[in-house]
C-alpha cells in the first residue's frame, strides 16, 4: 500500500503544482489587496492555524517520502498566497534574496570543483599515509575543517565521504569511526565563514533587510575555531568507545563502490546472447564468471 501511495502522490504532485500555478496567475488579476498592500479576509488566528496545518503536512509528507521538498514548499507558498496570508511582494521576495542567490551560486561552484576532482586531490595529499592512527585522524579532521570554511557544508560532505572511506580502508580504520567525525567537523568548519552554511547566509539576509547591517566574511570564525578544537578533542577521546568498529566485508565494499564495480548490459530480442546463462555470456565476452559478485 505504501509503495502504491508513494507512486500515486509522485505522479499527482506535478499536476497539483501546475493547478496551483494557474490559480496563482489568475489571482493576480483579482483585487484582493487593500490600498496598503496588506492582505484582507483571513484573521490572524485563522492564518496561524492554516500555516500550522501546512507545516504539519509538510513534515508528514517528507517523513513518508510522498513528495519532494521543492514540491511541498512551493505548493505551501502558493497556497498561502491564494489564501491571502502572504502579499504578492512577500511571496516573491524570497526569490530575489541575496542569500538564496548566493547559495545557488555556491552549488554551481561546488559542482565545478567536484567535476575537476580538486578537493579529492587536496584531501588525499593532506590526509597522508604515514604516522600513527591518531596523527592521521587529526590531519583528516583539520583538512575537512579548512575546506568547509570555503565550501558549503552539504555538498562538501558528499564529496569527502568516498575520499574518507578510501583513506580509512588504506589505514585499516573502519568507516563507521570516520564518517560521523567527518560530518560534525564539516559542520563546525561551516561556522568559520559566512558562506560555510546556508544558515549563516539566511541570518545575513535578515540582518541586511531589518537593520541594514552585514557581517564580515570571517565574522563567525572565532566560534567555529573554538567549536572545532573542542569537538576534535572530544571525538578523538570518545569515538573509539562510542562509535562501532565494523569490519568492512567484500559485499559491503561492492555496495559502496557500486558505480565502479557494476555494469548494465541491454540486449535486443534477436541478439545471440538472448536466452543464454550469464556465465556463458561473460565467457563469450572474455570475462571470467568469477568476477561476478551478485546477480
Amino acid at each position: 500500500y505504501s509503495a502504491v501511495m508513494n507512486t500515486t502522490v509522485r505522479k499527482l504532485a506535478p499536476i497539483f503544482v501546475a493547478l496551483l500555478g494557474v490559480g496563482f496567475s489568475t489571482v493576480q488579476s483579482i483585487p484582493i489587496y487593500g490600498e496598503d498592500s496588506k492582505p484582507v479576509g483571513l484573521s490572524q488566528d485563522a492564518a496561524q492555524s492554516i500555516v500550522g496545518i501546512l507545516t504539519l503536512m509538510i513534515f508528514v509528507f517528507l517523513v513518508l517520502e510522498w513528495a519532494t521538498p521543492e514540491v511541498l514548499l512551493l505548493s505551501s507558498l502558493i497556497i498561502c498566497m491564494l489564501l491571502q496570508i502572504l502579499t504578492l511582494p512577500e511571496t516573491l521576495s524570497g526569490f530575489s534574496n541575496d542569500s538564496m542567490i548566493t547559495i545557488g551560486a555556491l552549488f554551481i561552484v561546488v559542482g565545478a570543483v567536484e567535476k575537476s576532482h580538486v578537493v579529492d586531490w587536496m584531501a588525499r595529499k593532506t590526509f597522508g599515509t604515514g604516522g600513527s592512527q591518531l596523527q592521521g585522524q587529526i590531519r583528516m579532521l583539520l583538512t575537512c575543517f579548512c575546506l568547509s570554511v570555503f565550501f558549503n557544508n552539504t555538498p562538501l560532505v558528499a564529496i569527502l565521504m568516498p575520499v574518507v572511506k578510501d583513506w580509512g580502508r588504506m589505514r585499516n580504520i573502519s568507516a563507521s569511526q570516520l564518517l560521523m567525525p567527518l560530518s560534525y567537523t564539516v559542520l563546525a568548519g561551516s561556522f568559520g565563514s559566512m558562506i560555510g552554511t546556508s544558515s549563516n547566509l539566511t541570518v545575513q539576509g535578515l540582518m541586511q533587510a531589518d537593520r541594514g547591517y552585514s557581517f564580515e566574511f570571517f565574522a563567525p570564525a572565532p566560534f567555529g575555531i573554538v567549536g572545532f578544537i573542542g569537538l576534535t578533542i572530544y571525538q578523538i577521546l570518545a569515538s573509539p568507545y562510542l562509535l562501532p568498529d565494523e569490519n568492512v566485508g567484500l559485499l559491503r565494499t561492492a555496495r559502496d563502490r557500486a558505480s565502479a564495480m557494476m555494469a548494465e548490459i541491454y540486449i535486443t530480442e534477436d541478439c545471440k546472447a538472448a536466452g543464454k546463462a550469464v556465465g556463458e555470456i561473460m565467457t563469450s565476452l572474455g570475462v571470467s564468471p568469477s568476477c561476478v559478485i551478485k546477480i
